[in-house]
């Protein structure tokens, strides 16, 4: 099972494993490498019941509570995964993983505000990295116009959506004023995006087996004058580094830009519709506006956008490209309204999982509960990312999900001409879209009720030739912005870059 398992051989693995429980049934090692390998193979209910079962046999063993609520979390039970890794931390306060776990479930939650998930960030924070203030100082000149040392941490240089949004300011540097490191920390992941980050990056370093202390004298080594987080409180991140504060400047950005609650987390990359004014105290960073805060730079050829499908169909296809637990619980009652005010017209779920056979009807029922015939509902699963790209030309837009919203799929929806009605609230990660489409000047789809929500749908499906013009203008608009234009992007967060240099020359006296 273990070696099938390691060469993705899931359905040998599993069928393995199941014999293997079969003889030992109470042996918890099996039924959680059994749950493992279900959950890699989408099979999400027999995953959960195995760590239900794992959670039982040992509830102070941390990989029963985070399999359990990682495996809740892959089906959209965000509430359930965050009452396990509370009662696990209740018991075991120090285990930094399953709270940086939780930090994330409360991201995807409806109910919660920026103040109490910022609120959470702070309070990981505190715990596991305070600021350590008895260090070596460091070496670093105060010259506010000499050549930069921009340090990039992320275990995202490969085919990911993360790197798509972080790939401009690091390929397309100028290398005249900066000079750019990457600190890879998981490595075995590369792939053709890999390799374009190391022909682009000044040096290149696979950092996942060095210690903090390694890592920091490493840091301190190079010389790093800004050093950027591009992961937050993703799996593989190397935050506690940026509590020993090895450079001047810190910067947590793009890659899961979020907040991170550190202290000595300088700044947060943004932008004034992505964190509002009223939010921003609520979070450990000073939050510096970029004109976007993240941007889309593709690895590969995007086709056409295509034109509009109602005007060949006759009647509307909504999409939701989506993971699905992305999907909270208040969506699927708003979409079926929205279906049943604009009676001809389908909605096509487009999921990033592989299992059809549960994801499928899974959703479907969920539509039929609300009165929508099923014939209405399409639901497709994972596709190569070209033929990805192809499936945006069979929708005339997109009802974007909450409180998680579309990011860099959302930035690609709009590039391949394709628009969001989407939900604006009281958490960051719902307002991305809001940001994007301000950027391209496309105004009266963003909502700020359910009730709202609904309206701007039947709205915008009501008006074809709109839509048709919309969709014919939206590639070319969206390269001239800063979230497609690669090269304009990267000198503004040079720019700030330079200021955010400026500011810490000036604190050490050496700038008037």
């Amino acid at each position: 099972g273990t070696a099938y398992g390691q060469n993705e051989r899931l359905e040998q693995a599993i069928s393995c494993y199941r014999q293997a429980l079969a003889m030992q049934p109470d042996d918890f090692e099996i039924r959680l490498d059994l749950g493992v390998v279900c959950g890699m193979d989408d099979h999400p209910e027999e995953a959960i019941h195995h760590f239900e079962q794992c959670w039982k046999m040992r509830p102070d063993d941390a990989r029963s509570c985070i399999a359990l609520s990682d495996a809740y979390v892959s089906v959209g039970r965000f509430d359930e995964a965050i009452a396990i890794s509370r009662s696990y931390l209740a018991r075991f306060p120090d285990h930094e993983t399953v709270h940086s776990n939780l930090i994330i479930y409360m991201d995807h939650t409806p109910s919660l505000e920026d103040a109490e998930i910022q609120a959470e960030r702070k309070a990981w924070g505190r715990r596991f990295c305070p600021v350590l203030t008895a260090r070596k100082p460091l070496a670093n000149s105060p010259d506010p116009q000499r050549k930069l040392k921009i340090g990039y941490v992320s275990s995202y240089f490969h085919n990911h959506s993360a790197a798509n949004a972080f790939a401009a300011p690091m390929v397309h540097h100028d290398p005249e004023h900066y000079e750019t490191f990457a600190y890879q920390t998981l490595v075995g992941s590369g792939d053709f995006v890999t390799d374009i980050f190391k022909s682009r990056t000044t040096h290149w370093r696979e950092v996942e087996r060095l210690s903090d202390d390694q890592l920091e004298a490493l840091i301190r080594q190079d010389g790093i004058d800004i050093l950027v987080d591009l992961m937050g409180h993703a799996g593989h991140n190397r935050l506690r580094i940026f509590a020993r504060r090895p450079a001047p400047v810190s910067v947590s950005a793009w890659g899961y830009d979020h907040g991170t609650g550190l202290e000595a987390m300088d700044y947060l990359f943004s932008d004034p519709l992505a964190i509002p004014p009223e939010s921003r105290c609520h979070f450990a960073e000073e939050i510096y506006d970029l004109p976007c805060g993240i941007h889309l730079m593709p690895f590969l050829t995007m086709p056409k956008a295509g034109p509009l499908p109602a005007l060949k169909n006759g009647y509307l296809t909504l999409g939701v490209f989506a993971r699905s637990n992305k999907i909270s619980q208040p969506m699927i009652p708003m979409w079926a309204e929205i279906l049943r005010q604009i009676p001809e017209s389908r909605l096509f779920l487009k999921l990033s999982q592989r299992n059809m056979d549960y994801f499928r009807p899974m959703l479907t029922e969920r539509f039929v509960n609300e009165g929508i015939d099923p014939a209405r509902i399409r639901v497709e699963g994972w596709t190569p990312q070209r033929a990805h790209f192809k499936l945006y030309r069979e929708i005339d837009f997109q009802l974007d999900t909450y409180p998680t919203g579309a990011a860099v799929t959302g930035l690609e929806s709009l590039r391949m001409g394709v628009p969001l009605v989407s939900l604006y609230g009281a958490n960051h990660a719902s307002r991305y879209t809001a940001s994007f489409m301000h950027n391209l000047g496309v105004e009266g789809w963003v909502a700020t009720t359910r009730e709202a929500y609904v309206e701007r749908a039947v709205e915008r499906a009501a008006d074809l030739p709109a839509l048709a013009a919309l969709r014919a203008s939206l590639r070319e608009r969206f390269d001239a912005s800063l979230l497609g234009d690669h090269l304009s992007y990267a000198r503004a967060v040079e720019a700030a870059y330079r200021q955010m240099w400026h500011r810490w020359c000036a604190e050490q006296g050496t700038v008037s």
